[in-house]
């Protein structure tokens, strides 16, 4: 278990989502987005999939 890596994802998803939510961004960049933070942040796979 990654704990940093885990609240990294966490607050940058946090982030991503009040931009979208205040249409900063359009639902398709904030899902790029996420995936790529997935990706090099690499936070636990069930951690992922709990907070989208």
């Amino acid at each position: 278990m990654n704990v940093k890596n885990n609240i990294k994802f966490y607050y940058l998803s946090r982030a991503l989502r009040f931009l979208l939510e205040q249409g900063a961004i359009s639902q398709e960049e904030y899902e790029t987005v996420c995936r790529y933070n997935a990706e090099i942040i690499q936070p636990d796979g069930g951690y992922i999939r709990a907070h989208p």
